[in-house]
């Protein structure tokens, strides 16, 4: 009876020591691999490196009882699951975080793209604008000139108008003058007339 009861327990302990031991391999390899891996990824990300990524996944206990031991391997495989969860969508985020950082780069490429074209159209805007002030400048110069040479046209008519009218005053004053020496000569002849008929 003593020796099936040690038999017993040696069994029992040893089933106990064996599932121990397997969640203790499992333990030993999710710290030693996969959480260091983890941290290192979240480091990386933390200080904007977008390109390392990591394998989380977690060696699993196998459960061959239903006892304590069988207990605590289900726990220790309902953690591994959510480590691996945890991993996997840190490595979704990463891949999610480097392509909005690949759109925003191409977006702000092109923005630099347009600027430098409105920069390039104001430079032509500004180069019209002033070859515009020139031609005007030019225009309000030659309109200048031409209203000089419309009054010194203006003052010569004047001039002219003027001296016409002295011709014309001339004309009129010879024709009187010439009025009166006809009718002078006319008397004369009468009175030489007149002498000779005596």
């Amino acid at each position: 009876s003593a020796i099936i009861a040690t038999a017993i327990a040696l069994v029992i302990s040893r089933g106990i020591a064996g599932g121990v031991q397997k969640v203790s391999k499992a333990a030993s390899d999710l710290a030693t691999n996969v959480l260091p891996a983890l941290a290192s990824v979240m480091k990386s990300v933390a200080t904007g490196d977008l390109t390392s990524k990591a394998d989380f996944e977690v060696r699993r206990v196998k459960i061959t009882s239903s006892d304590e031991t069988g207990e605590m391997g289900e726990a220790f495989n309902a953690m591994a699951d959510q480590i691996e969860d945890t991993g996997n969508s840190i490595n979704d985020m990463v891949d999610n975080i480097s392509e909005i950082v690949g759109q925003v780069a191409g977006t702000a490429i092109e923005v630099g793209a347009a600027s430098q074209q409105l920069a390039s159209a104001a430079e032509q805007a500004g180069q019209a604008t002033q070859s515009i002030a020139e031609q005007a400048q030019g225009l309000s110069r030659g309109a200048d000139e031409q209203r000089k040479s419309v009054d010194g046209t203006t003052e010569a008519v004047k001039q002219l108008g003027s001296a016409i009218e002295q011709i014309a005053s001339g004309s009129q004053q010879q024709s009187e003058s010439v009025e009166t020496t006809s009718t002078a000569i006319t008397e004369v002849s009468r009175a030489i007339t007149d002498v000779a008929s005596n």
